[in-house]
């Protein structure tokens, strides 16, 4: 409906819609004062006048009852998807499409303005263990409880992202290396302080990778996020529960 006003235009869509307004009016007065017809009602110009004014005072407001609604719920169904791909559903991050979107912008003007960036990447260890021990909603649960504890520590400018499954990515701009280091552990406590949030008795922590511009000179984003998926991989391997920054010299390093 949007689309076909659009096509239309302003003045083209009021004239529609008034002669669809009129022509309900005119064929409900018509069919009105037949009715009264046949039931020998003698009719006069005074009461046809005011049949055709009462028919078109009831007619109007409900057609324009009706559009407004109509209108009102695509607003309301465009926003939930917005919302939906803007948001995780669960734990209220960035979904990865739009974190990808924000963050290559930002990549962008960091090559033209040779600005600092850490961009992090997060998977949790033995997170399989909860959905095992306690059930998929106790998991749920982890997750969201993570996301809003992760809401609560960015700075205004960073970003955060559920990239997938109990893997998170983080973008935080003016932020070297060693700052983004400080970052991960401060992480890996609010893992911890999650966990003991909603009662659980598991050991909960994360293996994290960590690509920091310009330090690890990249054209694109995918390149980024490349290095810091490397970073984390390698934790991983070496038994999780630590944060390390990809190097081109050695590829990783403490």
């Amino acid at each position: 409906m949007r689309q076909f006003i659009r096509k239309l235009g302003l003045a083209r869509s009021i004239i529609f819609f008034s002669s669809i307004s009129v022509a309900f009016s005119v064929a409900a007065t018509f069919l009105v004062e037949i009715f009264l017809m046949r039931w020998d009602f003698q009719l006069n110009f005074i009461v046809g006048l005011m049949i055709s004014i009462g028919i078109s005072l009831t007619i109007t407001p409900l057609m324009s009852f009706y559009m407004v609604r109509l209108f009102l719920e695509v607003d309301r169904l465009e926003e939930e998807m917005r919302v939906l791909a803007t948001y995780d559903s669960l734990t209220g991050l960035l979904t990865r499409r739009e974190f990808n979107e924000r963050v290559n912008y930002f990549h962008k003007i960091a090559q033209r303005d040779n600005l600092t960036y850490s961009l992090i990447i997060a998977d949790l260890d033995n997170f399989k263990d909860i959905n095992d021990h306690f059930g998929h909603q106790i998991g749920d649960q982890t997750l969201k409880t993570l996301g809003l504890a992760i809401q609560d520590t960015l700075r205004e400018s960073d970003l955060a992202c559920r990239y997938g499954g109990d893997e998170f990515t983080f973008f935080l701009p003016n932020t070297d290396s060693a700052q983004a280091k400080i970052f991960c552990d401060r992480l890996q406590a609010i893992i911890q302080e999650s966990i003991s949030y909603i009662g659980l008795n598991i050991d909960l922590t994360a293996s994290i990778g960590i690509a920091s511009y310009p330090e690890n000179n990249a054209d694109f984003l995918d390149d980024m996020i490349g290095r810091a998926d490397t970073a984390m991989y390698a934790v991983k391997k070496t038994g999780g529960n630590q944060s390390r920054l990809f190097s081109y010299t050695n590829h990783l390093k403490h």
